[in-house]
């Protein structure tokens, strides 16, 4: 399932796939050694939580609807995906298995959200000069609910001031997305190429995505410092998470079909209208995170 990118360095797909199976097969021998090896760790349990930005994006998206606006006849049809607000709550458990070097996972529950901004430009005017321009803009907004599970390598550099590395693999059990179409309509009507009147239209349209898959992964990678004292840690870190997951975002809900306009790109008829049309296939959305963390420990053993 998983359809993996190359995030980091310009090497190949098939070199990048190897790297993330070392990675990925590196933590969890880590754990599993820890395991083997208790009692020489320092078990802690705390609590968690983060803010930050989230983006569920298509690249091939963009693409298309600039390709089917050419080809349809709009002036202008343009998309852009913008990061939105994301944040989570939860726990962790950390084993010290040396001096600098620590290993962990997470359950926080996240709330993940997108923003798709959606331009459409057209005119319908006879040889006469009559008819109407019209512009439809749409703030088109993806919102759902995951678990999420991060196992992770965390390296303190210094016992003093305690500032380390941490990276690792996350693992998302999502739920089906929210799609909110936030939709304006401006229409100028004109008659012998005079203005004669002009509308303006708002409208919301909401749908459940019925096309998702529930399962996705990242790799993370980040910086912070313990701020703790007496015997209770502090964390406090930044982190970037990299999509190795694709999924569609659709829904065949008739009535969002039928009513928004922008909106039909996230349907399952618009989705097969645009692979026909411009051959591209535009269920390559990848969700990406960016992180301010939080974490308190609560007990030690």
């Amino acid at each position: 399932m998983p359809n993996l990118i190359t995030a980091f360095t310009f090497v190949s797909k098939n070199q990048f796939l190897i790297n993330v199976k070392i990675f990925s097969l590196t933590i969890l021998s880590c754990l599993v050694l820890s395991a083997l090896n208790v009692n020489a760790q320092k078990l802690t349990f705390g609590a968690k939580g983060n803010l930050g930005f989230s983006r569920v994006n298509s690249k091939k998206l963009k693409e298309a609807i600039g390709a089917v606006g050419s080809q349809e006849g709009y002036w202008n049809f343009y998309s852009e995906s913008k990061f939105r607000f994301t944040g989570g709550i939860g726990g962790y458990a950390e084993y010290k298995a040396s001096y600098n070097l620590f290993l962990g996972a997470e359950l926080n529950f996240q709330y993940v959200g997108t923003k798709y901004y959606i331009n459409k430009y057209f005119d319908d005017f006879d040889s006469l000069g009559t008819g109407k321009k019209q512009r439809i803009t749409s703030d088109l907004y993806i919102r759902y609910p995951s678990v999420n599970i991060p196992l992770y390598v965390r390296y303190q550099f210094t016992e003093v001031k305690k500032y380390y590395a941490i990276g690792g693999l996350a693992l998302n059990i999502n739920f089906n997305p929210k799609i909110i179409d936030k939709e304006t309509v401006v229409t100028d009507r004109y008659v012998g190429w005079s203005l004669e009147n002009n509308d303006l239209e708002k409208h919301t349209y909401k749908a459940k995505a019925d096309n998702f898959k529930n399962f996705g992964a990242q790799v993370f990678v980040g910086l912070g410092r313990n701020f703790g004292r007496y015997g209770r840690d502090v964390m406090v870190d930044i982190r970037y998470y990299f999509p190795l997951t694709k999924t569609q975002i659709n829904t065949t809900d008739q009535a969002f079909l039928d009513n928004s306009g922008n909106g039909s790109v996230f349907t399952k008829t618009g989705v097969e209208h645009i692979n026909l049309t411009t051959g591209k296939n535009i269920n390559d959305f990848k969700a990406s995170y960016f992180t301010l963390n939080l974490a308190i420990s609560l007990y030690k053993k």
